[in-house]
């Protein structure tokens, strides 16, 4: 249970649309940021270096940083805020997104932290999990409607050498799934899995983009790992117009608060 109170402050979204054409259906995108407002502060590191904690020649190598809130200093910015749409199944996606990707996701367990902290998966593609550390970990997710995945990353041995798991993804989720490290209990992550390609996590300005969606009503979901929901199924219409949203205020708990501002800053 947190000790204290902070209002954070998500002027988010500026709905800009840009319009592209493919297969006569126009395509438009939302880009916004996240910010915090009030006091600055920063969560204390989960441990620094040298603690007595499991592994510790490697875990407590160095500091570890609590990436549960994360703040820029000069920009205020807010990062690991996942910005997704909520779509039908038969939803038309842009030609260019339905391509092979390039790249599969991954999800690194190094220093007995996991990188990135959030990541967004789809269900097409699925994602790596490495281990780059010489001691075991144990990734373990906690899925709504997935099974449940636990798997063995033995030690690496040799310098060169990485293990890699790789992970499938049957359905889409709801909410982001959390990872942890059974070995190591201080170790997280989360991961959204959804079965088509828009969605984004703030970088550590707060800014995030999604590109290349059909025209039409949208419903956007905003969610931090410390407030949960912060936005459900926000009805947009996506078309040439800017969107602008009032203020809203959220009440989390006793001790976490948290306030939505919509604005063109």
């Amino acid at each position: 249970m947190f000790r204290y109170r902070f209002i954070v402050a998500f002027p988010v979204f500026v709905f800009l649309c840009t319009v592209c054409r493919g297969d006569e259906i126009q395509y438009g995108s939302i880009e916004g940021r996240v910010v915090y407002h009030g006091e600055h502060f920063e969560l204390e590191p989960l441990y620094k270096a040298g603690s007595a904690v499991k592994d510790g020649e490697i875990c407590a190598a160095a500091d570890l940083p609590d990436e549960r809130l994360v703040v820029d200093r000069e920009t205020r910015g807010v990062g690991n805020v996942l910005v997704w749409l909520k779509r039908k199944k038969d939803a038309p996606v842009h030609p260019d997104l339905t391509k092979e990707p390039l790249s599969i996701p991954e999800l690194t367990f190094q220093g007995c932290r996991i990188q990135p902290h959030v990541l967004c998966v789809q269900t097409q593609t699925g994602m790596n999990v490495v281990s780059k550390d010489a001691v075991a970990h144990s990734p373990h997710d906690y899925p709504l409607r997935n099974p449940v995945g636990c798997v063995l990353l033995t030690p690496r041995l040799t310098a060169n050498k990485q293990l890699t798991h790789f992970q499938k993804f049957q359905v889409a989720e709801p909410l982001p799934i959390k990872i942890t490290c059974d070995f190591h209990p201080w170790m997280s992550s989360h991961v959204l899995v959804q079965d088509h390609p828009y969605m984004s996590v703030t970088d550590n300005q707060g800014r995030f983009k999604i590109d290349r969606i059909p025209f039409g009503e949208i419903k956007v979901q905003v969610w931090h790992e410390l407030a949960g929901y912060l936005r459900k199924d926000m009805a947009v219409e996506l078309n040439l117009s800017e969107k602008k949203i009032d203020d809203t205020e959220l009440k989390i708990d006793e001790k976490l608060a948290a306030t939505l501002r919509f604005s063109d800053k």
